[in-house]
């Protein structure tokens, strides 16, 4: 089945997903010397792989989520206890992405943010249109709202995303608009002994 995909203002002819193969044989071709020989050239080359690399981190979002979801259900039909459910998950995610379990772990909570609650986002960054740094910061400064909040703020971010304007804070703003306030921890605990008491 044939479908229009279009990014930067281009229109091209996708013929399915991509396979894993598919994707290692055009890695190859980009490891090949660079056909461009302008600078313009160069330029909307680098555009175009940097567009790639947002694209690449969206399918890994979804691959991501897809694995951590079918490895939860085979570790709930093996009746692992709820509370180990998910243990192993970051490992085998870092092992793949080549990155320590925490940071995987990081990885997969923006990942399922993104296609939980930043539908917008995610697809910005499908199209090339955002980066995946830019796509993080927005995961990680709404991580804190709930799903329908997180949701406003993406609605309300997504025109922007294309843009090179700067997102941080501005979720915080935006959810401030919201009626959301940061929550505030306090702590107590015994203060120093005085003299004579």
């Amino acid at each position: 089945m044939m479908n229009d995909c279009v990014g930067r203002g281009r229109v091209a002819d996708v013929d399915g997903p991509v396979s894993s193969a598919e994707i290692e044989a055009f890695m190859a071709r980009l490891a090949l010397e660079s056909p461009a020989v302008s600078d313009p050239e160069r330029v909307d080359r680098m555009r175009a792989l940097e567009g790639l690399k947002s694209a690449a981190a969206a399918a890994q979002a979804h691959d991501m989520v897809a694995f951590a979801d079918s490895q939860l259900d085979e570790q709930a039909a093996q009746g692992l206890p709820a509370r180990d459910r998910g243990s192993g998950i970051p490992s085998q995610i870092g092992l793949a992405c080549r990155q320590s379990p925490h940071k995987a772990s990081r990885m997969l909570t923006t990942a399922r943010a993104l296609l939980d609650n930043l539908p917008q986002t995610l697809a910005a960054l499908a199209r090339g249109e955002t980066t995946e740094h830019r796509a993080s910061l927005i995961a990680k400064e709404t991580n804190v709202l709930d799903s329908d909040q997180r949701r406003r703020v993406d609605a309300e971010l997504a025109p922007r995303l294309a843009s090179s304007v700067t997102v941080r804070r501005r979720p915080r703003r935006i959810a401030g608009h919201a009626d959301w306030h940061r929550p505030r921890w306090l702590s107590v605990r015994p203060g120093p002994a005085r003299i004579g008491e």
